[in-house]
């Protein structure tokens, strides 16, 4: 009976060693699990903000366009303002001589003088450059900024 006893433990003593060794190495390849799933988060979490520096570099580099495009509007617009106010001048000095060399031509024959028509076109003129001019500016910062929403939106592709 005692040998039997000792027998059964030496099989107990036995599997229990099997179990621990198993139990072991099923802790190993749950820790390697662990590992590598820890790895492809980092790498995913890596790629991530990677893609976000990408479009936030590309949305800040669309910005910085923009606003490059929007001074050098500017810019243009300044030298626009200042030949259209010249050939307003100019239209305005043109109608004032028109009407200096009507006047001085001779009296004509009763009735009342009609309205000064080259200082009208003049006047005509000067407001259509200006219209023509706002109308301009607004069309180019709206192609602007539709540029640059076009190239942000853009941006948030891969």
């Amino acid at each position: 009976m005692a040998a039997l006893a000792i027998a059964a433990a030496g099989v107990q003593t036995v599997r229990l060693s099997s179990e621990k060794a198993d139990f072991a190495e099923a802790r190993s390849q749950w820790a390697d699990t662990r590992a590598e799933a820890e790895r492809m988060r980092a790498k995913a979490e890596s790629a991530q903000r990677e893609e976000e520096n990408r479009r936030q570099q590309e949305k800040d580099n669309a910005i910085l366009e923009a606003k490059t495009k929007l001074a050098a509007m500017a810019d243009d617009l300044k030298r626009a303002d200042r030949a259209a106010a010249s050939l307003r001048d100019a239209a305005q000095a043109a109608a004032k001589r028109a009407s200096e060399a009507r006047g001085s031509a001779g009296a004509g024959t009763g009735g009342t003088p009609a309205a000064d028509p080259a200082g009208v076109l003049a006047d005509v003129l000067a407001s259509i450059d200006e219209r023509a001019g706002i109308l301009a500016k607004i069309a180019d910062e709206r192609g602007i900024a539709g540029a640059t929403c076009e190239r942000s939106y853009n941006s948030l592709t891969p």
